[in-house]
């Protein structure tokens, strides 16, 4: 396990690795359509610890290096997110009745791992679309709300489950992005107010009732699975984005 002391070292490792995979990825072709040989990068960690920041980072800077050459891009981020289960599944609840969306069985897993077992092969896949407001993936089924997503050469998956064992046998490498709770809980409350919403008091509600304990007892344990330890308790220089 190589281990970062802050966000910035353990981007430029991987950015420096995986700008040298890309290349050599886009000189080996398999498939019917003879596309690149995919690689698949896990990013998991606690909510708001930073997986989504390192993942979209990580993307768009490595686009950015192949941007002559390949203009339509070489690396994408399957957020895990966006394979929450909907309304017509069984839901979990916490004991005050909140969606409980911080356990393992709300995430489609294995629809996630078909999903990228077809993107190893060089398929494109629709990928599903979650509406955090309505709890649900409003049309999947009919795929006029889903994303076309394109067997990049890296394709990066993360979320708080990205370390699950039916994905592990799918990577090339496994990060864990670590930061500590005080710091995470303050960065939830301002992204939930933020992007969904949500008003500060249901924001601690849940951090306490499923967030921590959850994290605690699902997502934290699979630190040791990591390839890449990263830790992020200090605020990002604009230099990063």
């Amino acid at each position: 396990m190589k281990i970062f002391t802050n966000m910035q070292e353990g981007f430029n490792s991987l950015f420096s690795k995986y700008k040298q995979q890309v290349y050599q990825n886009t000189n080996i072709w398999v498939g019917e359509d003879n596309r690149p040989k995919v690689d698949i990068l896990l990013i998991g960690g606690g909510s708001a610890s930073g997986t989504t920041t390192l993942a979209n980072t990580l993307v768009k800077k490595i686009n950015r290096e192949f941007q002559e050459t390949c203009p339509t891009g070489v690396a994408g981020v399957i957020g895990l997110d966006n394979y929450y289960k909907d309304r017509d599944e069984s839901f979990l609840h916490t004991p005050d009745h909140l969606i409980n969306h911080d356990h393992p069985e709300m995430i489609d897993v294995e629809l996630l791992a078909r999903h990228l077992l077809q993107l190893k092969s060089g398929a494109r896949v629709e990928m599903p679309v979650y509406n955090f407001g309505d709890n649900d993936r409003p049309g999947y089924r009919e795929s006029n709300l889903s994303l076309e997503f394109e067997p990049y050469p890296l394709i990066m998956v993360e979320g708080l489950f990205a370390l699950d064992d039916r994905l592990q046998k799918l990577a090339s490498d496994k990060v864990f992005v670590y930061s500590d709770e005080e710091i995470s809980k303050q960065r939830r409350i301002n992204r939930d107010k933020k992007e969904r919403g949500k008003s500060k008091d249901l924001s601690i509600k849940k951090w306490y009732h499923s967030v921590l304990p959850m994290y605690k007892e699902h997502v934290f344990p699979r630190i040791v699975d990591s390839d890449y330890l990263i830790f992020n308790n200090e605020e990002l220089s604009e230099d990063f984005f």
